[in-house]
Order: C-alpha cells, then structure tokens, then sequence
C-alpha cells in the first residue's frame, strides 16, 4: 500500500514539479533520495540461501539411543514416572510396556493390568537391558523370559478366583474409567461421570434409549455368579461347518 500512495503523490505534483524539485538538488545522492521518496526504494536483492546444517532428525536421534544404550550400574535407574518401563509378572517372567496414568501410581497401573499374579516394574528402554528396583537386570533373573519355554497354570493375569474379588474392592478407583462406563454392583448399576459415580436410574445425561438397554440388560442378567471351575460342556462338541470356515480353522483329520 505504501507504493500505491507515493504513485499517487508522483502524479499530482506533475512533470513540472519534479523538474523543479531535481533542479534545487544538490548532488545525485540526494537525487536518488527524492526519486526514492516519489517512487519507492528499489527492492532489495534476494539474499543467498544459507547452507543447511546436517542436524540429526528425532528419528535418528532415538534410534542412536536405542542401537548403543548401556545398562546403569547400581540404583542409577530413572525413577522418573514420565520415563517408560516393563511390568514384568514375577512369576514366569512375562512382561508388557508400562501404561501411564495420571490417576494412579505406576505400581497400581501394572497390577490393575495383571491383577492375579505379583507385578514388578523395570525400567529401560529395552526389557533386556531394563532394572527393578533393586538394581537387577531382568535378562539376569532366572525366571526371565520363562513364559517363552511353557505356560504356567497358575501363573496368570486373571485368574477368576482372584482377579474378579480385586475388581470388586477396586473397581471404584480404576484409573482406566472414562465418561460414561457403567459400572454394575450388587447395589445397582451406576454411570462414571467426570469423578463421580451416578446412579443409572439418575443418568439424564444419558440418551433415553441407551438407559432403557441398559436396564433391559440388567434385568435379564442374574443377580449373583458364583465364580466355580468350568464344567465340561454337557452333549457332542461344537462342530463347524465346512463352508463355515476360514483360513484359520483348518479342517478335521479324515480317519
């Protein structure tokens, strides 16, 4: 816009004007100065292009942390909770990445995950080179990896004989609950809502078709299930059908 105003400036003092005004000029310079006031200072000439410095991207960068990481000696682990980790089943060894929770502590987040069976974390970037608490190396326990070689009856994450009696004294606090979770108990069914549990049958925030499935649910549900051994199904076997199958199911041995 500044350009348009100066041409408009140039034009109204006319031809006349602007001989007058290089005449009372002393030497070029100022000259080149009123032109550049009338009509603009020429633009300036693009600058070079500077050389681009090699910086290694972040994907470089975690992979280079990764390929030469080194064990920490001692109790020099990171404690800090934003740092991944493992939660390792103690008793074969098997393990899963660590989730994080703001609502629960990371210890609480493992045995929330694995709930029949002792839960301890490592941390690390890899499971081989990660540490308890104590300082072990999971690669050097004599369980690591165990779960790999056989499978162990009782060790697992939920077993029903324990895992449904910690959900019932803990599924208040769950830190995985999110808006809108029902949650059923021998008191009633009950919707999480922001930190708070409303009863079903108060939950206007609901849409009124979803309330009115859920309690035809409840109602068909048995009130109590006693948590016994699987009985063997009663009569001949499931059996399906040929053209039932897919590439997964291979087919039975013909005699």
């Amino acid at each position: 816009m500044a350009g348009a105003v100066v041409m408009r400036f140039a034009r109204w003092i006319g031809p006349l004007g602007m001989a007058f005004w290089l005449a009372l000029t002393p030497s070029p310079g100022a000259a080149e100065g009123l032109l550049e006031f009338l009509f603009g200072a020429p633009a300036p000439p693009p600058a070079a292009p500077r050389p681009r410095e090699s910086v290694p991207t972040r994907r470089d960068r975690v992979q280079g942390e990764l390929r030469y990481a080194r064990p920490r000696d001692g109790n020099s682990f990171s404690s800090d909770p934003s740092v991944g980790g493992f939660c390792v089943r103690s008793c074969d060894g098997y393990y899963f990445p660590l989730i994080k929770s703001t609502r629960a502590t990371r210890q609480q987040s493992c045995e929330m995950a694995c709930p029949s069976a002792q839960m301890e974390i490592f941390d690390g970037s890899t499971i081989e080179t990660a540490r308890n608490r104590k300082g072990q190396r999971y690669s050097a326990l004599p369980g690591a990896f165990a779960f790999r070689d056989k499978a162990n009856g009782a060790c697992a994450c939920n077993d029903p004989r324990t895992s449904q009696a910690y959900f019932e004294q803990n599924v208040r606090s769950d830190p995985t609950l999110q808006s809108g979770d029902v949650i059923v108990e021998t008191e009633g069914a009950f919707v999480y809502r922001g930190s708070k549990l409303v009863p079903l049958s108060g939950a206007s925030f609901m849409p009124p078709a979803l309330r009115d499935r859920l309690r035809a649910m409840l109602r068909r549900a048995p009130a109590t299930a006693a948590v016994t051994e699987p009985a063997e199904p009663a009569g001949p076997p499931f059996q399906i059908l040929d053209d039932d199958r897919t590439g997964s199911t291979p087919p039975p041995a013909k005699p």
